[in-house]
C-alpha cells in the first residue's frame, strides 16, 4: 500500500486537484517455503531467482496482493488507501514451469509469473478477483472511481 501510495503522490504533485491512481502487487507464500529468500516476492531478479519463486509457489495457496491508492493533492487533498488479496494455487509442474520461463514472460512480474498470458498453465485455481492476480483489481477500482465522480 505504501508503494501504491508513493507512486500516486509523486504524479498528482504533478496534477494538482486530478484523481491520480496508483497501485502495486506483491505475493505472499506461505512462511515454511524454504527455497526462497523471503516470504513476499515481488518481481524476480533474474531467470534463477523467478525458477526458485514458481517453485516455491507450487502446490501452496500463495496470496497475491495489490495495494492501491486514489489521491488527490492541493486544494482539495484527498487520500484513499486500500490492498485487495485474491487466492492462488499453482500445479506443480515442472515441465510446464520450464517452458514457461523460456518464454520470458516472467520477467517484470511479481511472483514470476502473469496470468493474463501463458502464465494461466501454471494456475491450479483462484478464489478471488482474477483481475487482481493480474495487477489491478478492476471491479474495486471501478467503485473508487464511481464513488468519486463529481456531478
Amino acid at each position: 500500500m505504501a508503494l501504491a501510495y508513493f507512486k500516486a503522490r509523486y504524479v498528482a504533485e504533478q496534477l494538482a486537484d486530478r484523481w491520480v491512481l496508483g497501485a502495486d502487487t506483491i505475493v505472499a507464500i506461505p512462511a515454511d517455503r524454504a527455497n526462497v529468500d523471503a516470504d513476499i516476492l515481488g518481481k524476480p531478479r533474474d531467470l534463477d531467482d523467478a525458477r526458485r519463486m514458481l517453485k516455491a509457489q507450487a502446490r501452496v495457496e500463495c496470496a497475491v496482493i495489490t495495494g492501491i491508492c486514489l489521491t488527490r493533492v492541493g486544494e482539495t487533498a484527498e487520500r484513499l488507501v486500500l490492498s485487495v488479496a485474491t487466492r492462488v494455487r499453482m500445479r506443480d509442474d515442472e515441465g510446464a514451469r520450464e517452458a514457461y520461463l523460456a518464454s520470458g514472460d516472467w520477467l517484470g512480474k511479481a511472483g514470476a509469473y502473469g496470468i493474463q498470458t501463458v502464465g494461466d498453465a501454471l494456475v491450479e485455481s483462484i478464489t478471488g478477483s482474477f483481475s487482481n492476480v493480474v495487477g489491478l483489481p478492476m471491479e474495486v477500482v471501478a467503485g473508487l472511481l464511481r464513488a468519486r465522480e463529481t456531478p
